[in-house]
């Protein structure tokens, strides 16, 4: 018997034994000579010929990390079979969402599992896919999740971290894109504070955002 290659219904090639007289042809100009009939591996992209058999080719995957770093940088992925996990990149500010093929296919997920089989019988780059965290909300460089900003601080869409309000300045809620001025009449001296302080006896404040108050002249006062 002879082993014939042939694809089954999934596409993969699969080895057939068949009996010789099944995958014979006759020479039409020498009637006395046979031929086996064949199915040449390399009509299939994807797949070599190793050992007399016909075996998925190996491909190295390039992963763009688009901003990130300390991922994975590349792997080898064998055809027709299921990409490897991977560590996925950081990047502050941003939350990691994927690797994707130039065709928009998902290779792998947020977590870096293996979300398809490798199916391009050829080198490939994957690119990382981000999403930005919103203005009062931040993601530092080692995490993948966008956390949201305590009171007293405020940050811009894509911040790697949370920035104190001025002085002069306050912010009584979480997740603020933006501090607030404290009021004429009061003060604030330091950074970071959720309230501002109200002028003592004997001092005014006329302006906002200020981050100290004023004695009163001679014959004047405040109460």
């Amino acid at each position: 018997s002879i082993e014939e290659m042939v694809i089954d219904t999934t596409g993969r090639i699969i080895a057939d034994t068949r009996t010789f007289e099944e995958n014979v042809t006759k020479d039409p100009l020498a009637t006395s000579k046979v031929y086996a009939v064949w199915h040449s591996c390399t009509n299939y992209p994807g797949y070599e010929v190793k050992d007399g058999i016909c075996t998925p080719k190996k491909y190295k995957v390039t992963l763009n990390q688009n901003g990130g770093k300390n991922g994975t940088a590349s792997y080898t992925a064998t055809y027709q079979s299921w990409v490897p996990d991977i560590t996925i990149p950081q990047r502050g500010g941003y939350i990691f969402t994927g690797y994707k093929a130039t065709s928009g296919k998902v290779y792998h997920d947020k977590d870096g599992k293996g979300k398809s089989v490798y199916d391009i019988a050829n080198t490939s780059t994957f690119t990382a896919n981000w999403e930005m965290c919103p203005a009062g909300k931040y993601s530092p460089e080692t995490s993948n999740e966008c956390l949201t900003c305590p009171a007293g601080t405020y940050s811009l869409a894509g911040a790697s971290e949370c920035t104190p309000c001025p002085a002069g300045q306050y912010q009584s809620s979480s997740g603020q894109s933006s501090c607030n001025k404290c009021l004429a009449g009061t003060y604030q001296n330091a950074t970071g504070q959720t309230s501002c302080k109200s002028c003592p006896a004997g001092q005014f404040q006329s302006k906002n955002g200020q981050t100290s108050c004023i004695k009163c002249v001679t014959g004047s006062y405040s109460g």
